[in-house]
């Protein structure tokens, strides 16, 4: 099974990327990294 992230930038349907990715037989996570200046 492939794995994949996707990333959370802040904007996008991340939902439905997920679902997609799921549909076509991989593993996904919504991840987000918090940068702070």
């Amino acid at each position: 099974m492939v794995k994949v992230a996707v990333l959370d930038y802040g904007i996008g349907n991340l939902r439905s990327a997920k679902k997609a990715f799921k549909i076509s037989g991989a593993e996904a996570r919504l991840t987000a990294i918090k940068i702070w200046y």
